[in-house]
């Protein structure tokens, strides 16, 4: 009988903890993006473009022994903050809307 409960305990931690996000809008569905069928060129195009972008970004590291490293901490905190900025600067309507969506949603509960 104490099997039993430890596993009817566990499954539902688990529904209540874990099962609830099966549930949930995508990224996708909470940030506008289009889902669609994707043809063998852009995906190809696509590619390229990364490993493009991947050796530009490369280019800023350092190597020691073959093993790639910072050059230090403090600028790579520097640059992760310019990147978040942008991509508030760039993406602030688009919060602000969620904002003013989600707020209305609440006012109809």
């Amino acid at each position: 009988m104490n099997v039993i409960c430890a596993v009817s305990l566990v499954f539902f931690l688990f529904i209540t903890n874990f099962g609830i996000c099966y549930y949930r809008n995508t990224f996708a569905e909470t940030n506008g993006i289009e889902i669609r069928e994707s043809t063998v060129d852009e995906l190809y195009s696509l590619c390229i473009d990364l490993a493009k972008n991947a050796s530009k970004a490369r280019e800023n590291l350092s190597e020691n022994d073959g093993i790639m490293t910072l050059t230090s901490l403090n600028e790579a905190k520097a640059e992760t903050q310019k990147a978040m900025n942008s991509l508030y600067e760039k993406n602030i309507q688009l919060f602000l809307a969620d904002i003013q969506k989600r707020n209305l949603l609440c006012s109809l509960n």
